[in-house]
């Protein structure tokens, strides 16, 4: 049946690492409204060390915004169409957190700033937004936010 469909993409990936509020569960975060999925392609010989950015310094920062519910990081080994290495789904209340200072302190870093120097360092952003029980692909234009990647 997939052989007829197009535009389909899928993705197949080990999750390194989740974080959340505390006392918030992966299905309460899942509830949110907004779902941010951020892809890279990191070089092998940078995984580590972009995978310890993420997990030691990006994500706490960004979750000390109340409404920066959670964020789940994958390792792929299987994508189609883009070979992407990593996905980050990022569960939010809306896209105006993008605006806060969590983001934009977030975006600071040394750290975040010598990976965002290297070529590789370019985020493939794609935002949904819940109905129901899925997320859809949502309209906002990312150009209004200042993404924390």
């Amino acid at each position: 049946m997939l052989s007829r469909v197009t535009g389909f993409t899928r993705y197949i990936g080990d999750e390194i690492h989740f974080a959340a509020h505390a006392g918030m569960s992966l299905e309460d975060a899942m509830a949110g409204p907004v779902m941010l999925a951020v892809f890279f392609e990191v070089p092998d010989e940078r995984a580590d060390e972009f995978e310890r950015w993420y997990i030691d310094e990006h994500l706490p920062m960004l979750l000390r915004s109340p409404l920066w519910r959670a964020g789940r990081i994958f390792q792929i080994v299987d994508a189609d169409p883009r070979p992407f290495t990593h996905m980050i789904l990022h569960y939010i209340d809306n896209m105006s957190v993008l605006n806060g200072p969590e983001v934009e302190a977030s975006r600071a870093t040394e750290w975040r700033n010598g990976l965002a120097a290297e070529d590789w360092f370019t985020p493939h952003i794609v935002h949904y937004d819940r109905r129901g029980k899925r997320y859809h692909k949502g309209e906002a234009a990312a150009k209004t936010f200042k993404l924390p990647f």
